[in-house]
């Protein structure tokens, strides 16, 4: 009978430590698809956190790049504009310069076989006081002319 007790206390005490390797493994086990699932979690996390971030720089970049290209516009219109009006007042002066010499002999000598009020004789008195105008005028290099080819062709590049 000894023998037989002592065989079932071995029994139960091996009986006894598998219950708890098993129970230690499935606690291991169960840590482990916990662990995993929490590491799945927290890189879907990183993923989403990093594709908003590159979402937002996209979205900050392509506003930024409008705001530059408007900006690069205002600067081109701003540009002609100067340049028109540079021309503008230069053609002015070279107007008023090769004018000034021939405004004292046409006030000194009005009798040159034409009547005050004459359409002629202002023609003719405009074309000596502003001769690069009539050149301007007479040659077809009219400025509206020129300003439509140009928004014309600014249209056509766009």
């Amino acid at each position: 009978m000894d023998v037989q007790r002592a065989q079932k206390q071995v029994s139960e005490a091996a009986e006894k430590f598998a219950d708890a390797i098993k129970e230690s493994y499935q606690a291991l086990a169960d840590r482990s698809v916990s662990a995993q699932e929490l590491n799945a979690q927290l890189t879907q996390e990183f993923f989403n956190g990093v594709i908003n971030n590159l979402r937002t720089q996209a979205e900050s970049n392509r506003a930024l790049a409008e705001d530059l290209i408007e900006q690069q516009r205002k600067q081109q219109e701003a540009s002609q504009t100067l340049t028109q009006e540079s021309v503008n007042a230069y053609m002015d002066f070279l107007g008023s310069v090769f004018a000034y010499p021939y405004q004292g002999t046409r006030v000194a000598s009005p009798q040159q076989g034409t009547e005050p009020g004459d359409g002629a004789a202002i023609a003719e008195d405009n074309a000596v006081r502003h001769p690069l105008n009539t050149w301007v005028r007479t040659s077809g290099r009219s400025r509206t002319r020129g300003r439509a080819a140009r928004s014309r062709g600014r249209s056509s590049r766009r």
